[in-house]
């Protein structure tokens, strides 16, 4: 509450967001200011997800935008794929895995090969998608390599149904690696996501 003293021209504590203080030219009205740093653990966590959850959604948008059934007609592309991925936000965390909930899995998508070298900064891995038959009219696989931050070390697609992938990157240890995949094809005229399949590599040391 702030008292002010309309004989003497000034006002002592606080009202709503400002606060009286004195100065040379006398008391003042200053505003609180606004923090941008999270108040608490549970916070900072939750802002550390977000901001990894809106890494990994901005590249996706960057390279395969046209490959998801999203519109972007009341919000940014990045913010539309962030949003259909959002399950992967639990308990304050950032939890690739629970991608499982926004695009379904099925086993049709496999790795094989893969090699990670922290020392040298780069890795590769082989993919396999039904036994290699081809791939349909419209459909496309879709990569993405990151880490438990959601710094992404390869975003794109492919029309093929094997190959090998290859990325750089700088792996601490204790770190994860996450490789995600998932089938980007269309079903009675609408685009669907099906086919996930993510791989946890964990780095213990270079």
């Amino acid at each position: 509450m702030a008292y002010f003293n309309l004989l003497a021209g000034n006002c002592i504590g606080t009202l709503g967001a400002t606060y009286s203080a004195r100065s040379k030219s006398g008391n003042v009205l200053k505003a609180r200011p606004f923090s941008k740093a999270p108040s608490s653990t549970t916070q900072k966590n939750c802002v550390r997800a977000f901001e990894a959850l809106n890494r990994i959604s901005s590249k996706l948008a960057k390279t395969s935008w046209n490959l998801f059934n999203l519109s972007d007609a009341k919000t940014l592309k990045h913010n539309a794929i962030a949003t259909f991925l959002k399950p992967c936000i639990q308990n304050h965390a950032f939890e690739p895995l629970l991608i499982s909930q926004a695009i379904p899995t099925s086993g049709l998508l496999s790795y094989s090969s893969v090699l990670l070298n922290p020392s040298l900064q780069n890795g590769t891995f082989d993919f396999s998608f039904n036994n290699g038959l081809p791939l349909q009219e419209d459909e496309a696989l879709v990569f993405e390599i990151f880490n438990e931050k959601g710094m992404v070390f390869f975003c794109n697609h492919t029309e093929l149904s094997t190959g090998t992938i290859n990325f750089n990157g700088l792996f601490p240890p204790l770190s994860f690696v996450y490789i995600m995949g998932f089938r980007s094809t269309v079903i009675n005229g609408k685009r669907k996501l099906l086919d996930l399949h993510i791989e946890t590599i964990e780095v213990l040391s270079y």
